[in-house]
């Protein structure tokens, strides 16, 4: 039977697994900006510029028109 720990980590890896493609890139975008500053965890900031990071996506160019972007 296995331990915990092991269907825990399986579980984390079946979540990532269902995402679709973008999303993986927003959170792949959100991972280097939150190294970027070297933080240890991902926040909800480093997701919105992942978002912004991510062209192609209907939530970074929306974010776009309203003004948000990298540089700011």
């Amino acid at each position: 039977m296995p331990t915990r720990e092991v269907v825990v980590k399986a579980k984390r890896a079946s979540v990532y697994d269902q995402l679709e493609h973008r999303a993986r890139v927003v959170l792949l975008l959100a991972t280097q900006e939150a190294q970027r500053g070297n933080h240890a965890r991902i926040g909800t900031g480093h997701i919105l510029l992942g978002l912004i990071r991510e062209e192609c996506g209907a939530a970074g160019r929306a974010l776009k028109r309203l003004g948000c972007d990298l540089l700011k």
